[in-house]
């Protein structure tokens, strides 16, 4: 073969010193230049006709040439197909594997027909290219078809196992199932039931958690196990499966110690490929949906590790009140870890009869201990807690007198305000502490406080005062604004709203909430205003509202709840995940990309097997704002899905490989 100027010299690569196009792309797509030939392969995609791309595919004289080649036929789309079918029928078995691992990263159903025909190829080298290629397809005809490839030689059996999983067809689940037997495959087909995830699955994945001994199996089913828990919001579907119940119940005693070796284990040992939910995590995710009781309070001391944080939060605030007593418990474990956790699940679940042991953790001689305790504190809007946080404000470390400053702007501003005064008295040191809090908490009761800073020799702390009496003049504007929210003009009660949603008096919560049930034209606007209000005692009642019958549009509500982001509506949110309304699903996925949670991206990952194509296409608008692995492998999914708007939607939104 002739050289090229470009291939005698790598570092030459304009391509108007060739005789024709295609001979300089030949050229580029050989360059070791990696810009260079990522400008040949965009070019070549449009210009170079497929079969060319092809031959080049097929060319074994550069391998940097062949994957530049077979990156072009990929991004070429549509028109690379026809050439991509053909040389499937080559004679040479290379050029038919380099083809199938196009036509699966091209993500056109329409070869799906041929590449199960490839199945039953003599060489096996291209029958595991055509097995790969559909389950990056998700090929969901082809199940059959593969089903049929698990009496094959080792190897393909492992391949078909992994795109049964890929593809997630529950017609697989009993095939699969009789493979559990084989000791060289088991791992591989738990990890493809727990991708599945339907309730075959899972109760084949049950039953096999509470009879197999080995550590390795019991590991694979914990993390199986531990999926398709997470992607699972409908929690009323694992009542029906026999094998998942009786994990629960008393018989299930002997199962249970085993999860609380796990959650209690120092070190976690990885066997098999799944590593997305690890054991612990699993243990976790079973625990909440079986609501294991004895296993509460090793569920809260597993928080010692700090990287389980995000996922027993999660658990501990799906459970509710009922796991009280075993964070009441974690307030006082000897790893901070646990404390934290303790205090993060006590503050958003509202347990107002821990906050003596929230207190206690006010003197505690970590930082972050006490920065936690108050902001639990702030959360439970109890007078008790109120109470305990003035003193924080002159603490040694200036995060915790930032926490105590910041806790106290958002509390009851009468309650604030008696307690300020005491402390100033008793401590004059924290006086212009004091005028911080009420300058962003004002209240009438601290106008005598401020008329004696007026009156002080510390000229610094005068002016402060000033200030503070300056926002003292709106103290009394809700009780002005109020009776205008009666106005017949709708733009009237709007700019009432936002004037509303700049004070800091505990009513306006409540105004804000009751004008979201009674006046649909100021809805919006008093749901952005409570969003800028940032009170936290403001998701619980959205929650309440949006689970009660009274009429309101739930989506409003939905849409409240994402720009709130408040932990407490994280379950909330998933659960709406298994609505009967298609419309519901959809709002809150796009509600849960404004959690950063990895639950989250993984509930929005899930959702993408939803059966109403509105739903997935929502999750194909969601997955393109993220850039992790799991939401592009996921969008890429979506691209073979079987509508074609939302197939051509993940097509279009999906960043091109490199």
């Amino acid at each position: 073969m002739t050289s090229s100027k470009t291939e005698d010299n790598p570092g030459q690569g304009a391509v108007t010193g060739h005789d024709s196009l295609a001979t300089a792309l030949r050229a580029a797509l050989d360059e070791r230049d990696r810009h260079r030939r990522e400008e040949a392969i965009a070019e070549a995609a449009q210009t170079v006709t497929p079969d060319e791309l092809v031959g080049m595919m097929g060319d074994g004289d550069s391998s940097r040439r062949r994957n530049a080649a077979m990156e072009a036929l990929t991004r070429g789309g549509p028109r690379s197909i026809p050439a991509l079918l053909r040389a499937l029928r080559s004679d040479d078995p290379e050029l038919v594997m380099f083809a199938t691992n196009v036509l699966g990263r091209a993500r056109d159903p329409a070869a799906i027909p041929h590449l199960v025909a490839l199945l039953d190829h003599e060489d096996s080298n291209v029958a595991q290219g055509a097995i790969d290629a559909l389950a990056q397809l998700r090929a969901g005809t082809a199940v059959e078809s593969l089903v049929k490839t698990l009496d094959r030689d080792p190897w393909l059996r492992f391949s078909a196992v992994q795109a049964l999983g890929e593809i997630g067809d529950s017609q697989a689940v009993g095939p699969l199932v009789a493979l559990l037997s084989d000791d060289s495959i088991r791992l591989g087909v738990i990890e493809a039931l727990g991708k599945i995830g339907s309730t075959e699955a899972l109760e084949a994945l049950a039953r096999l958690l509470r009879e197999n001994q080995d550590s390795q199996t019991f590991a694979a089913c914990l993390r199986s196990i531990g999926r398709v828990l997470e992607s699972q919001p409908d929690e009323r579907m694992l009542k029906n499966i026999g094998a998942w119940v009786h994990l629960g119940s008393p018989a299930g005693a002997e199962l249970q110690m085993r999860l609380v070796k796990v959650l209690t284990a120092p070190e976690e040992m990885v066997y098999g490929t799944n590593a997305e939910v690890s054991e612990k995590e699993a243990v976790a995710q079973l625990v909440r949906a079986l609501r294991l009781r004895p296993l509460y309070a090793t569920l809260v001391l597993a928080g010692c590790d700090p990287t389980l944080r995000e996922v027993l939060s999660f658990c501990a605030l799906s459970i509710g009140r009922e796991i009280a007593p075993a964070l009441g418990a974690g307030l006082g474990c000897n790893n901070r870890n646990v404390r934290v956790l303790a205090c993060s699940c006590i503050g958003t679940l509202g347990l107002t009869d821990l906050v003596p042991g929230l207190v206690a953790l006010l003197g505690d001689a970590d930082d972050g201990i006490r920065i936690a305790a108050v902001n639990a504190l702030a959360r439970l809007c109890h007078d008790d807690a109120i109470r305990a946080l003035p003193r924080l404000l002159a603490d040694r470390s200036p995060l915790v007198r930032d926490a105590a400053l910041g806790a106290l702007a958002r509390s009851d501003a009468a309650v604030v305000s008696e307690i300020l005064a005491l402390e100033c008295a008793a401590n004059p040191a924290i006086r212009s502490l004091a005028l911080d809090v009420m300058r962003l908490n004002p209240h009438p009761s601290q106008l005598p406080f401020l008329r004696g800073c007026l009156s002080c020799p510390d000229i610094v702390l005068r002016a402060k005062a000033v200030a503070v009496v300056s926002t003292h003049l709106g103290a009394g504007v809700v009780e002005f604004l109020l009776p205008l929210l009666a106005e017949a003009d709708v733009d009237v009660r709007r700019s009432i709203l936002a004037a509303l949603a700049e004070t800091r008096n505990p009513a306006v919560t409540q105004i804000l909430l009751r004008q979201i049930e009674i006046d649909p034209d100021t809805r919006q606007e008093a749901i952005k205003a409570l969003v800028e209000l940032g009170d936290l005692g403001a998701a619980p009642r959205l929650i309440a509202l949006l689970g009660s019958d009274t009429g309101l549009p739930r989506l409003a509500l939905i849409d409240a709840l994402a720009r709130l982001t408040d932990p407490a509506a994280e379950p909330v949110l998933v659960k709406l995940l298994a609505d009967d309304d298609a419309e519901i699903r959809r709002a809150a996925v796009h509600a849960l990309s404004h959690f950063p949670s990895r639950l989250a991206a993984r509930q929005i990952v899930a959702a993408s097997r939803d059966p109403d194509a509105q739903v997935r296409l929502g999750v194909v608008e969601t997955l393109a704002l993220r850039s992790d692995p799991q939401a592009r492998e996921a969008l890429e999914h979506l691209c073979a899905d079987t509508d074609r708007a939302v197939a051509a939607e993940a097509r279009r939104r999906t960043p091109p490989l490199h």
